[in-house]
């Protein structure tokens, strides 16, 4: 039995109680009450009978005569109208004090019949005294007067009681026993089916109803069963559809966030997290501006809540990465016809590296038409000044051919390098061959194609490191890695400087840093230091013959290596290349 089934039976214990109780009480009552009517009738017949005996007999003295015709449970007591009892059945008159007093007897001489329920001081009991109106005897006025004990009638009053009590007890018994077998047949079924309701309401809508009670409760049982079943059909669409509407949401590469009128989250997809790289826990319910600390963000939520149609702009996000996201917004107005519970959607592409993308593309084009026009222009202009007739001059026309040809072998260095550079990316590693060497012999065969640059300026050139470390490489491609970093680091050296090349094992990987005292990098040029043509001082790099692109071929030679390049660099104190390339 559950505490459901405990309270309704304590329930009806009680009702049934209070119900016997009360019916017992009322029949109390009533039996009391008419027990004393009953008394007050037999007392007035008895003063009846007293008058008519006492004036039609004959008799020495009325107490003598009293005592002799009185019954034994009916006190008769004779009142002068002064209030002097001159006959009494049950008390000696003679110890009996006035009467005067009596309200049953002040009422009989006002000619009204007199009741009254009190104490006796000469019988020292509870009496119920009826007094008739005051009446003519032989020898004068008297009040003729009945009395009998309350004792009697309380003793008979709780017989009657105790056969009440009886039967209320067995009639408590018999309730509660119907009350019973009435909750095993209707309440409890109608338990079942609140338990039923509880379950489906609490989810569990696989719990099956099952009542072989009476009709109308087994059809309800039945209703609510269809009902669950249907309940869950329709549960499990729309929980198919939300998960495949949460997956699309979670997996699109865009951001998105949905904003509610006060432009607060309440949605919010793993790209949007990413992107701003926000933890999830802490975003919901938070303010657009509060998580995204953007003015012109809030600024397009703003003007998107107010607008009938899509808003769109570039949104950008100053800080370490400088994020450049094209955000549209797009407001959801309510379901109904209320003005407010508007949303707001906003879609948020990552523009960033299509921007730098964008603006490589444009240096790209800039440098390029730069660096192969500057040649071209020099070559032209010195063959037309040849043929104006500085042929006729022999040395100015050799000096003029000398500065041509150089033009010329600087624009060819740098299509060379295009070439270069444009097969590794086309290709990525394919069709080029590999073999296992050690890498010390490559860095070996650097030095030696750098060694004249090297000894003109007085530097010394240093290997430190791991031996015998072996790497599948392109020998070729590795050298030319490797030339180019050895090579930059003499130009970029003051006379008498230290160049050091360092080998070491780092986990599966080989890395070879070319080490510098040369000027250094400024930190911002640092994160551009590989691109095509980007130079950090333009006018000295071409001094010293360089190309621009030098850098970027070691980049992808490491790439198709299956490795990486890195430059740590302070400026005016020298910089730091290495790459790292697999070990066999």
């Amino acid at each position: 039995m559950n505490k459901s089934q405990v309270r309704r039976y304590v329930g009806y214990f009680i009702i049934i109680a209070l119900a016997v109780g009360v019916i017992s009480l009322s029949a109390g009552i009533l039996f009391r009450r008419d027990a004393y009517n009953r008394t007050i009738g037999i007392l007035d017949r008895a003063n009846t009978v007293t008058w008519n005996i006492l004036t039609s007999t004959e008799y020495d003295t009325i107490d003598d005569y009293i005592n002799r015709i009185a019954v034994d449970d009916v006190r008769i007591t004779i009142i002068r109208s002064d209030g002097i009892v001159v006959a009494d059945s049950q008390a000696d008159i003679s110890k009996l004090d006035n009467h005067a007093d009596r309200p049953e007897l002040l009422s009989a001489l006002n000619g009204v019949p007199g009741r009254s329920k009190r104490f006796s001081d000469s019988l020292g009991e509870n009496l119920v005294y009826v007094a008739m109106p005051l009446v003519d005897l032989s020898n004068g006025s008297y009040v003729i007067r009945s009395a009998m004990s309350v004792q009697d009638i309380d003793k008979a009053l709780g017989e009657i009681l105790g056969r009440i009590a009886f039967t209320g007890i067995i009639t408590f018994l018999a309730l509660s026993m119907l009350s019973f077998l009435s909750e095993r047949r209707i309440i409890a079924p109608l338990a079942d089916i609140q338990k039923a309701a509880e379950a489906f309401s609490g989810g569990n809508l696989d719990y099956f109803l099952s009542i072989p009670g009476p009709e109308d409760v087994r059809v309800v049982a039945e209703t609510l069963n269809d009902m669950a079943e249907a309940l869950k059909y329709r549960l499990n669409e729309i929980t198919k559809g939300k998960n495949e509407l949460a997956a699309v949401f979670s997996s699109m590469m865009e951001a998105v966030v949905v904003l509610d009128e006060s432009l607060s989250i309440r949605h919010i997809n793993r790209s949007a997290l990413k992107i701003m790289e926000l933890p999830e826990s802490d975003v919901y319910g938070r303010s657009l501006i509060e998580t995204f600390m953007n003015s012109d963000l809030q600024s397009l939520a703003e003007e998107t809540l107010a607008s009938q149609s899509p808003v769109e702009r570039d949104i950008t996000f100053n800080g370490d990465r400088n994020l450049i996201l094209h955000a549209h917004g797009t407001r959801i107005p309510p379901a109904d016809d209320k003005t407010t519970g508007n949303a707001i959607v906003l879609v948020m592409n990552d523009i960033t590296r299509t921007q730098h993308l964008e603006n490589m593309r444009r240096d790209f084009v800039a440098n390029v038409s730069h660096e192969l026009k500057t040649p071209i222009t020099n070559v032209k202009g010195y063959l037309e000044t040849l043929a104006d007739g500085v042929m006729d001059d022999p040395e100015t026309a050799k000096r003029f051919l000398a500065i041509s040809i150089r033009n010329a072998d600087r624009l060819n260095a740098i299509l060379d390098d295009l070439l270069s550079l444009s097969r590794l990316e086309q290709q990525g590693g394919e069709g080029l061959e590999f073999e296992i060497r050690p890498l010390d012999d490559i860095i070996g065969g650097a030095f030696q194609y750098c060694t004249l640059k090297s000894s003109d300026k007085g530097i010394d050139m240093r290997f430190e490191g791991e031996k015998n470390l072996l790497a599948s490489v392109n020998t070729l491609l590795m050298e030319q890695a490797l030339n180019n970093l050895i090579d930059n680091a003499v130009k970029y050296s003051n006379e008498g400087a230290v160049v050091t090349v360092h080998i070491e094992k780092n986990g599966g990987m080989a890395d070879i840093s070319v080490i510098d005292e040369g000027i250094g990098i400024p930190a911002k040029d640092l994160p551009r230091i590989f691109e095509r043509f980007y130079r950090v001082d333009k006018a000295r790099s071409r001094e010293l013959g360089g190309t621009g692109l030098g850098l970027a071929i070691v980049k992808h030679i490491a790439i198709v290596h299956r490795g990486s390049v890195k430059v740590n660099s302070e400026l005016g104190r020298g910089s730091t290349f290495t790459i790292s390339v697999p070990l066999q």
